[in-house]
Formats: C-alpha cells, structure tokens, sequence
C-alpha cells in the first residue's frame, strides 16, 4: 500500500493568511508556520508573532487543547494567565488568552503575550490547532495590545 502526503486520507496543513503591520519583517523560527518581528521593538525584547499547526486526532476539545498549553506556559516560561474569552477567528470558534510573563535571570524583562487558538476540521476526528501567539515587552502592552488583536482577526484559512 502507498500512502500519500499531502492527500484526502493525509490532508496537509491548512494554508493560512496574516496581515502584519508594514515595517514588519520574516522571522525563521522552528517549529512555526509564518513569523513576524517588529524591527523597531527594544533591545532585548523581541515583539513577535508566530503561528504554529498541530494535528489533532480524536475527541479532544478547544478548552481542554488551550488548557494544556496554558500549563506547559505556566510551568515553562511562568506565564500568568491575566484573561481569556471565545471570539470567532476567520469564522471559527477561538480562545483568546492574554499572558504576563514576569522577568528571570534568562530574560531580563516582563513580557506581554497574547494568544488564540481555533480547530480547522480536516476529515472525521482529525483537525488541526491553528495557535496565534504574539508576544511584547510588558510595558509596551498598551501599544501593541490592539494590534495584536487586528494580526489575528486578519487570519484567513483555505482548508
């Protein structure tokens, strides 16, 4: 038997479409599908944006997906969740998170992160965890705060 990537029995990820703000440039970060970095962020705290795809296989559920990476956030990079809510994401169910991430001796200053996270429906039991994840130095928050929401209500999906 041939088995074929990508094909209807292995569909490959979804292509997807962000608007970042002009100015903004590619960033070549593992394990992302597109990145984006402000040249204009200050030393020594990148501001970000990535997206990252992760197959999905079985009954698991948006809540319980985001919960499990709230706490590898919590546990790995002492992430706080400040607040989180459900809004639509290119016509999908999403979780909005918004993180404070306090300074440490491997990172000098606090953080702001935002993320949201939607499930695309592939085929039966399978679909795949688009996770939108934009992060800044926490006293830039206000400023950045709105622009990372237009970032991710720009995303467009073809499945």
């Amino acid at each position: 038997m041939d088995l074929s990537y990508p094909s209807a029995d292995f569909p490959g990820p979804p292509s997807l479409t962000v608007a970042v703000p002009d100015g903004w440039v590619r960033l070549d970060q593992a394990d992302t599908v597109v990145a984006a970095v402000d040249p204009a962020s200050p030393q020594g705290a990148a501001t970000t944006f990535l997206v990252t795809v992760a197959r999905v296989v079985g009954e698991q559920d948006l809540d319980g997906l985001v919960g499990r990476q709230v706490s590898v956030a919590a546990e790995g990079l002492g992430a706080t969740v400040e607040r989180q809510r459900r809004e639509q994401v290119a016509g999908l169910d999403a979780v909005w998170s918004a993180f404070s991430l306090p300074a440490r001796s491997d990172r000098p200053v606090s953080l702001f992160q935002a993320q949201t996270a939607l499930l695309v429906p592939r085929r039966p039991r399978v679909r795949d965890l688009v996770t939108m994840v934009a992060t800044c130095s926490a006293d830039l928050a206000p400023r950045y705060g709105e622009v990372f929401r237009e970032i991710f209500l720009s995303l467009a999906l073809e499945v």
